[in-house]
């Protein structure tokens, strides 16, 4: 038992060292991505209205808008002058700022919506091992129990027993998987 222990907590620890990796790469796309942005931004001559326009066209291409189009935009944007209080343009773009960041919001929803779901769906390939928060059990191969049994004692510690159809039980303390029974 002492070896299926170690073996499920090393693979627990490997998964989680894997996560922290992947995402100290996608930081470093990020960055990396934000500084070639902002080298881009100042090569365009300065406008009274950058700002608002900028904005707009951010949120542009988080919509779709490709970079081809966002820098016709940007060019454009380049030729308002500064003391222009309602260049046409610059207002068009201002007043599509609110519409815009609601579909760049639905869409990081639904993007983070998809991402769950895979995430889901890669935890319903694997089985269980002890040291598990009890969010990845339910989502993984033994999926939702068909009963569970609470109880919490003097410790405070909240135990939860998983009892499923199949004559098995999981055991947990404070939402960690601490014991297997088949």
């Amino acid at each position: 038992m002492a070896g299926l222990f170690a073996l499920s907590s090393f693979s627990f620890e490997v998964e989680k060292r894997r996560v922290a990796e992947a995402k100290a790469k996608s930081d470093a796309v990020l960055r990396k991505n934000e500084e070639d942005r902002q080298a881009r931004l100042r090569a365009v001559p300065p406008s009274g209205h950058l700002n608002e326009i900028q904005q707009a066209i951010d949120l542009m291409k988080k919509v779709g808008f490709t970079e081809d189009q966002a820098n016709r935009i940007r060019l454009h944007a380049s030729f308002i002058p500064k003391d222009a209080p309602e260049f046409p343009f610059a207002v068009a773009l201002a007043g599509q700022i609110g519409p815009l960041k609601k579909l760049a919001d639905a869409r990081k929803v639904a993007a983070a919506k998809e991402a769950e779901r895979k995430l889901h769906a890669e935890w319903r390939k694997t089985g269980v091992s002890i040291g598990m928060p009890a969010e990845r059990v339910r989502y993984s191969s033994w999926g939702r129990p068909d009963h569970i049994n609470r109880s919490v004692y003097r410790d405070g510690v909240q135990h939860e027993q998983w009892c499923y159809s199949s004559g098995s039980f999981l055991y947990f303390e404070d939402g960690i998987l601490t014991g297997i029974q088949n």
